[in-house]
């Protein structure tokens, strides 16, 4: 569904529900550093390009992980984010990866979750990493 502009969360993606999965993230995959600006929902259209040139370069990052350039689930703040990290990874000089799911996986989450992941031929993706599901649950339990 290329070109669903989501750009309000449910009441369950308020910050205290985002803070704790990103900690819960971050415990799970050994993460030491992770920080979560607050920004209302819909907002980040308006976030400083150089909000990820700081954090890339105070973390000496090797490089960045941002959603794919439809921001994977088509909500407004997902391809705000993404095209910021793409910005200040190129200020700084470092790659960018971005996350995407093949098809079949989004049409399984938005089955399972209904959600509205946007899936992509694999033929249009570089690498596959496969997810351990019992791990990807306790990273984010709502998956």
């Amino acid at each position: 569904m290329v070109g669903h502009r989501l750009c309000t969360a449910p009441p369950e993606t308020s910050p205290l529900v985002r803070g704790a999965e990103l900690a819960a993230t971050a415990d799970v995959f050994g993460v030491t550093r992770a920080i979560l600006h607050d920004h209302s929902d819909g907002d980040l259209s308006e976030m400083p390009g150089a909000m990820p040139v700081t954090a890339a370069s105070s973390c000496g990052a090797d490089g960045l992980l941002v959603f794919d350039s439809a921001g994977v689930t088509g909500h407004c703040d997902h391809e705000a984010a993404t095209a910021a990290g793409v910005l200040g990874a190129g200020m700084v000089n470092v790659p960018v990866l971005g996350w995407t799911l093949p098809g079949p996986a989004a049409a399984q989450l938005n089955h399972e979750l209904g959600a509205s992941f946007i899936g992509h031929q694999d033929k249009d993706i570089d690498l596959q990493v496969r997810v351990d599901r019992v791990r990807q649950r306790l990273a984010s339990p709502r998956m």
